[in-house]
C-alpha cells in the first residue's frame, strides 16, 4: 500500500499541494500545513505499551492496525475528508474495534503509566516499546492526533478537550527497528523508586506482585 509522505521529509516535499494532511476531497477546509509542522516538530523518541490482549498486531519492530491485521487495508489517500473525520473520532474515542490507525505517544510517563494499568488489569505479558522517530521508513504515514482532530474538525465532537496532543497515528503498518522491555523487567529492576508518583497505596502489592 501507498502512504501519503515521508515524515521526514514533509514539509520539503508538501508545498502546500493537497497531497499532505488531508483527505483528497474538500481540500481547502483543512489547514494541513498545520498538521504537517506540528507532526515534523514531534520529539524524537515515540513510545507505545501493549500486550498480547491489545487490538492490532504488535510485535518487535513490525505494528499493523485492527484493520490491517484482519487484512483489510485501505488507501488513505481514498478517504474523503467526511470518512477521516468518522475515523478520527472512533479511534480517539475507542469506538472503532477495526480502526485503521496506530496509536504511539511522545510521553514515556504516559505510556508506563498504561502499562501498569494493563498489569492491574490482569494482564501477565505487558511490553513497552520505544522507537527513534528519524528510524521511520520514507513514505510512512504519520500525523499528529490533535491537530488532525481539530483540523477536520473532529475535536468539538469529543466529550473530552485536548486529546490526543502528546499522540501520533500511523495508518495501518509500521515496520521499523526499536527497542522493547518488559513492565516486570522494570518493575523488578526497580523503576518504581524512580517514578514514586505511580506506586499508589491501593494499588502498590498489584503492581509489584
Amino acid at each position: 500500500m501507498e502512504t501519503e509522505i515521508s515524515i521526514d521529509n514533509a514539509a520539503e516535499e508538501s508545498d502546500g499541494e493537497d497531497d499532505v494532511g488531508r483527505t483528497t476531497d474538500h481540500s481547502a477546509e483543512v489547514d494541513t500545513q498545520l498538521i504537517l509542522d506540528r507532526t515534523n516538530n514531534k520529539p524524537r523518541y515515540m513510545f507505545r505499551a501493549y500486550s498480547s490482549g491489545s487490538r492490532g498486531f504488535n510485535s518487535n519492530g513490525l505494528f499493523k492496525s485492527q484493520a490491517a491485521k484482519e487484512g483489510n487495508y485501505r488507501d488513505v489517500e481514498s478517504l474523503t475528508e467526511s470518512e477521516m473525520k468518522t475515523h478520527l473520532k472512533k479511534h480517539i474515542g475507542h469506538e472503532e474495534l477495526e480502526s485503521h490507525f496506530i496509536s504511539f505517544s511522545v510521553s514515556y510517563l504516559w505510556v508506563f503509566r498504561k502499562a501498569l494499568r494493563m498489569k492491574e488489569q490482569g494482564r501477565q505479558d505487558v511490553r513497552i516499546v520505544m522507537l527513534e522517530s528519524f528510524e521511520i521508513p520514507r513514505g510512512t504515514w504519520v500525523r499528529h492526533a490533535h491537530s488532525m482532530l481539530r483540523g477536520y474538525g473532529a475535536d468539538a465532537d469529543l466529550m473530552m478537550k485536548n486529546l490526543g496532543v502528546a499522540e501520533l497515528l500511523v495508518w495501518d503498518e509500521l515496520r521499523v527497528s526499536m527497542n522493547e522491555t518488559k513492565l516486570d523487567d522494570m518493575l523488578n529492576g526497580g523503576v518504581l523508586t524512580l517514578l514514586p508518583i505511580f506506586k499508589m497505596p491501593n494499588n502498590e502489592e498489584t503492581i509489584t506482585g
